[in-house]
């Protein structure tokens, strides 16, 4: 090893002839005993490897550590080679050129000159094709393609090394090139969402959000203007008793809204009321009775004879069908109270609240006659269900038209037109109605007699299977279920403001489900909060004949904890909800205090009939009973408070929670029945 250069000076060190190392510094050593210490290194580097993919550095250079350079390390038998700087076909071969012989004394070496050499085609077709197999091979994988191609292995060995860092800059340049595509696609769409909100437009129609308001103000300002003179000119209609001029006024009114006019639409309403006396009063042919469960069925055949202009299915395409039902039955009300009730869309909704969900009346169609108001004709909306989620809701427009037909028997009859409003596209509707409504006869007793008539034009829809029979049947939305819900309501109404009805409870025979589910006794089989503690009835408060319908108080846990629960029943559907509320707060309701303030999470079951008919006992404990209901259709509805009231869905615990709550209910109510799943 020659002699070390002084501080002063910079030299290049180069591999001595024998035997060892050759070492190529491309930094300057600008301290001597630095460059010292880098020979000492190098000297000891000797017959030393360099990993795959791994270059020896050493950082040369001045008092900063600043790295200079990196120093490649080979062996002997590759004195004259380093590693090209170039590309991945190229290697470089250094020749030392010394002429006038080595003086280490003097401090001055003559440069190597270098030599490329290009790696021919075929070498770099035979590295490509290992490349695509083995990115990284092995010693023995590259000793065995050198001696194939003629070349060094450690020219392979650079070559891969060249080849994989060329690839990650292609593929760094590749994934740059498409973040910056998606980079100007953002910013574009920033712009236009910028600019669109200072235009305050709108980008899917291109109109301006400002002119839409100011048009939705006009119209505003527009309808209050009709609204006003509408109420002017029913004021003057209910002042002019000439019919004349009462008929021209209304026809001014009610061309202005509806495509039809006046006198047609009036005409398609007394075709209704036409269709709902005839087939309330008809026997067979029209109405035919079933011998195996004895219900009325609608003669199809027979009703296209007699009213030809009803058979409009055609018109709507295929998949419509007739759902027809009758029904009589006394009610406990008066007939001017009914009449009010059917009229006014809030009251009707309230008078049949598990049937109805909304209702609304649209606009005046005719203006009526009288304090009853004796031939109006109004367009109404309602959107009729049922308490379960397993079968959609009905919507049907339609004009509901009240006329005295005696002194003692009104009509209400409701019809749907085919041309309702501008805005309404018929064909959309699955739901209309034809000659429906009812026939009240007042008894002069304080109950009048009901003839419930629907006759419904229905498109066929997905149902599920446990309640297909029940639709099936006419019993989901049929008339004798409209009927046993104003049977209801009006007893409610009629107890509600009653002083001498008992609250103690009385023995009833009601149906087994709702039976076991109202009653305190049963409970804690299967109520979640009384968690096996049985429940006590402090309060029962009676709503109807029916011990059924009560609203009562229940204890649990030593009267820890109050349950407010009501129960309803007919002969078609039952409910049971309840609520677990603050003792405090209800003695101070029962004492008479405000019950606005009385929060309330409620639960409870709906329960329906199945639909299957009825069968004979076989075997039964009562002589008496010589048929029994079929099987019944139970919906849970369980409500909880949820933690996070701003979360845009409810926990994933929460729900689990609820689940696990509602499933066990159920099984311990069907374990308390004694049901068993078949």
């Amino acid at each position: 090893m020659s002699t070390p250069p002084s501080s002063q000076t910079t030299q290049e060190f180069f591999p001595s002839p024998s035997p060892a190392l050759s070492l190529s510094l491309a930094g300057i050593f600008r301290d001597g005993a630095k460059a010292a210490a880098a020979a000492e290194v190098a000297a000891a580097a000797e017959n030393m490897e360099v990993e795959d993919g791994e270059e020896a550095s050493v950082g040369g250079g001045g008092s900063g550590g600043r790295r200079e350079g990196t120093v490649e390390i080979s062996s002997t038998e590759n004195s004259g080679e380093l590693r090209s700087s170039r590309s991945d076909d190229e290697f470089v071969e250094t020749e030392d050129h010394d002429g006038g012989g080595e003086d280490q004394g003097e401090g001055k070496k003559k440069k190597r000159r270098k030599k490329y050499h290009r790696h021919t085609t075929e070498q770099i077709r035979a590295m490509e094709n290992l490349f695509k197999e083995y990115p990284h091979p092995d010693e023995y994988q590259r000793q065995k393609l050198s001696s194939e191609l003629g070349l060094h292995p450690r020219q392979v060995k650079f070559w891969f090394q060249n080849r994989r860092t060329q690839i990650k800059q292609q593929q760094g340049r590749h994934e740059n090139a498409l973040l910056k595509t998606e980079l100007d696609k953002a910013r574009e769409e920033n712009k236009a969402l910028r600019e669109a909100l200072s235009k305050r437009c709108c980008p899917a129609c291109n109109s301006s959000l400002a002119q839409e308001l100011e048009e939705e103000k006009q119209l505003r300002a527009e309808n209050a203007r009709l609204r006003t003179e509408l109420e002017k000119m029913m004021n003057a209609v209910g002042k002019i008793t000439s019919e004349e001029v009462d008929q021209r006024s209304t026809l001014h009114f009610f061309n202005g809204i509806f495509g039809l006019s006046q006198p047609e639409a009036m005409a398609l309403v007394s075709q209704g009321l036409e269709e709902l006396k005839f087939m309330a009063v008809s026997g067979e042919p029209m109405w035919v009775r079933s011998l195996e469960t004895g219900r009325e069925i609608l003669n199809y055949e027979e009703y296209k004879k007699t009213f030809p202009f009803r058979n409009l299915i055609s018109l709507y395409g295929k998949g419509r069908y007739l759902e027809a039902s009758r029904a009589t039955g006394i009610v406990f009300s008066d007939l001017p109270r009914l009449v009010q009730s059917f009229l006014d869309a809030n009251q009707w909704q309230s008078m049949f609240p598990s049937m109805i969900a909304k209702a609304a009346v649209l606009n005046l169609v005719a203006p009526g006659e009288g304090p009853m108001k004796d031939g109006v004709a109004q367009l109404m909306f309602a959107e009729l269900q049922m308490l379960t989620p397993m079968v959609p809701t009905r919507e049907v427009y339609f004009v509901r038209h009240a006329k005295q037909l005696s002194p003692e028997k009104w009509a209400i009859v409701d019809v749907s037109l085919d041309k309702i409003e501008i805005t309404i596209d018929v064909a959309q509707i699955k739901c209309r109605k034809r000659g429906s409504g009812c026939i009240i006869e007042d008894q002069l007793n304080g109950h009048c007699k009901v003839t419930w008539l629907e006759n419904i034009e229905l498109q066929q829809s997905t149902v599920h299977h446990l309640f297909r029979p029940l639709l099936n049947s006419g019993m989901a939305f049929g008339a004798n279920r409209w009927l046993a819900n104003l049977k209801q309501s009006c007893e409610r109404l009629v107890f509600s403001m009653a002083t001498n009805v008992p609250t103690k409870d009385s023995i009833v025979s009601p149906n087994l489900v709702f039976d076991f589910l109202k009653d305190d006794k049963h409970r804690n089989e299967w109520d979640a909060m009384a968690s096996g503690s049985p429940a006590q009835s402090i309060v029962n408060l009676a709503k109807g004949q029916n011990r059924g319908n009560a609203v009562s108080i229940q204890t649990i846990k030593n009267g820890s904890i109050w349950v407010l629960q009501e129960s309803c029943t007919n002969s078609q559907e039952s409910m049971v909800v309840y609520a677990a509320v603050d003792n405090m707060a209800m003695e101070s309701v029962m004492a008479g205090g405000d019950s606005s303030n009385v929060s309330l999470l409620a639960s409870g079951f709906s329960i329906l009939p199945d639909g299957v008919e009825s069968r004979r006992l076989l075997n039964t404990s009562k002589p008496d009973d010589k048929s029994t209901e079929g099987g019944s259709l139970v919906t849970y509805a369980f409500e909880v408070l949820e933690k996070n009231l701003y979360a845009p869905q409810p926990a994933a615990e929460t729900v689990e929670l609820v689940n696990s709550v509602m499933s066990s209910t159920l099984q311990k109510i069907k374990a308390g029945l004694n049901c068993t799943n078949e």
